[in-house]
Order: C-alpha cells, then structure tokens, then sequence
C-alpha cells in the first residue's frame, strides 16, 4: 500500500470517528439539557475513547505525511493529489466535519461550565444555611464557625 493510499485511509477513519464524536456531543448535549448525569457520563467516558483512538489515527497520519514529503507537518492542502480521488474526498469530508465537531464541542462546554456554576451556587447557599461558611478574625485566622443567625439572633 503506498503512504498516499495509507493516508487516505487513515483521513476516512478520522472523518469517521469526527462523526461519531458529533453524534455523541449531540447526545450528551441533550443529556445536560434533561439533566441525565448517568447519560453525561457515559457521554464522556465514550468521548475519552474517541480521542484517544484520533490521537492514535493522528500519529499514523503523521508518519505518511512524513513519508510523502519529508515533513509531518506539511498541510494536507499542501499534499500531492491532495484534491483527487480517495485522498481528496476524506480531506473533504474532514474539512466539513471538523468546524461542526469544533461548534457541538464549544456548546457542550459551555453547558457544562453553566452547570457547574449552578451546582457551585447552590451548594453555597446550603453551606451558608447550615452554617458552614468560614469566618476570618481580624489577623485573618479562621475562625470557629458560628452557629447560623437570622436577624443577628441566633
């Protein structure tokens, strides 16, 4: 198989597995939506996998890139045959793919950061009505916590 043929190959299985990692970004989108924390976290343990398999298929990418023009850094643009036949079509494909994989990537996070503010509050607040929250002396020791007071009453 030659490293061009090799690197077609490996550009369709990335363009595959981009899909799939936009299907589940999709997926655990709609899971923070309905607030399934089980299907979030089967979300992200599935989205660990995919990386690390891209990581992989990224490495062999770089190797025929290397083989083919010296360079493992050479843009796939930058390729002979680039636009043509197998070559072309999954640079292609990736070229579509991974802008959508970027966008889902950035609204799941979002999401997941608001969640986490959400959470960060609300345990505030509980911490506060329970009394837990810590009270500093005036040579900022911490001091013992008092027992929680309404209207300066406790």
């Amino acid at each position: 198989m030659s490293p061009s043929s090799g690197l077609a190959g490996v550009l369709a299985r990335q363009a595959d597995l981009y899909d799939d990692l936009l299907a589940l970004l999709q997926r655990q989108e709609a899971a923070i939506i309905a607030g399934d924390t089980r299907a979030v976290g089967e979300c992200m343990a599935r989205t660990e996998s995919l990386v690390l398999e891209l990581r992989l298929l990224e490495t062999s990418r770089e190797t025929l890139v290397s083989q083919l023009t010296g360079r493992a850094d050479t843009p796939l643009r930058e390729l002979p045959g680039a636009g043509e036949g197998p070559l072309g079509a999954a640079r292609s494909r990736l070229a579509a793919t991974l802008p959508r994989v970027h966008g889902m990537n950035r609204r799941v996070t979002a999401l997941l950061e608001r969640s986490l503010r959400l959470v960060d509050a609300t345990l505030e607040l509980v911490r506060e009505a329970a009394g837990l929250t810590r009270h500093y002396t005036p040579r900022g020791v911490v001091a013992r916590s008092a027992p929680p007071t309404i209207d300066g009453r406790a």
